[in-house]
């Protein structure tokens, strides 16, 4: 009999992103893995350049309208916009909702082939339109100049999906706000409120009182600073004369929840390397 027909390899992978799947599968498959982590193990530390807020509704359809404040209120002339969303569906609802409107808008989702995501993404950079409706496959590696607001019409499923999507703003030492919708009697978007509070809480962002009440979480007597939550509804108004808009039903509320936690048996050693997403880190190296 012939010898084994694969030898002994040796095999690196690489990732800006340190996923648990991932990890699992390299326990899986592979003999006595190295894993090599540097920056934390937790990945849902957001920039603290962005400052982060939580509008509360009572309706999904709410969110139309809330939109539109949002968008007449935060953006300025020269300045970028990018809405998530969950669906693809959704994408081109709310894109068609805003051309309706007078907005410039381009769109980014996972049919789009990699022309049009390109002229998309051209007619953004190039300030042609202003306002860019897309799903989570913008979330990360894009780093657009004038990007200011962020506006999550439908809650990230994960924390670091959140950090990843407000992380297109405030980015090379510019200050950006974000600002997440979320339905008060949505059983998906409470449980999501604790994850965003959590989030928010790690990078010292005002706590809306009502979001705590929302999760049932108390304030730490000398914990982060108080802040309050902005409610639907409400006067129009803005920098711009563009009306007002209600309509449209609410989005896809089906959810996966977050990954599971680290690895059992998986020690860290400090090290003293920086790097990683949202400013210096400790390094952690795993064997």
């Amino acid at each position: 009999m012939p010898g084994p027909i694969f030898a002994a390899t040796t095999s690196l992978r690489f990732a800006l992103e340190d996923l648990q799947a991932v990890r699992q599968l390299a326990f899986d498959f592979l003999q006595r893995p190295i894993h090599v982590h540097i920056g934390e193990m937790n990945t849902a530390k957001a920039n603290t350049d962005v400052t982060q807020h939580v509008v509360l509704l009572d309706r999904p359809f709410d969110k139309d309208q809330k939109l539109d404040e949002m968008l007449l209120e935060h953006l300025g002339e020269d300045e970028l916009a990018i809405v998530f969303v969950s669906t693809k569906r959704s994408v081109e609802e709310i894109a068609r909702l805003l051309m309706r409107h007078s907005y410039g808008v381009t769109e980014i989702h996972g049919d789009k082939d990699q022309r049009e995501r390109d002229l998309a993404l051209r007619s953004f950079t190039n300030k042609e339109k202003r306002v860019m409706i897309a799903t989570d496959v913008a979330s990360r590696g894009l780093d657009i100049k004038g990007v200011k607001l962020v506006i999550n019409y439908d809650a990230a499923n994960t924390p670091e999906d959140y950090v990843h999507r407000i992380g297109r703003t405030g980015r090379a030492g510019e200050k950006g706000i974000s600002y997440t919708f979320l339905v008060r009697d949505d059983p998906t978007d409470v449980k999501k409120a604790k994850a965003i509070l959590d989030v928010m809480q790690t990078a010292d962002q005002a706590i809306p009182e009502e979001l705590r009440l929302l999760v049932g979480v108390k304030a730490s007597k000398g914990g982060g600073k108080g802040g309050k939550a902005h409610k639907g509804g409400g006067k129009n108004g803005g920098k711009s004369g563009k009306g007002s808009f209600k309509g449209k039903g609410g989005g896809n509320y089906a959810r996966s929840g977050p990954p599971p936690g680290p690895l059992a048996g998986v020690a860290p050693m400090q090290g003293g390397l920086m790097g990683g997403y949202g400013g210096g880190r400790n390094g952690n190296y795993y064997r």
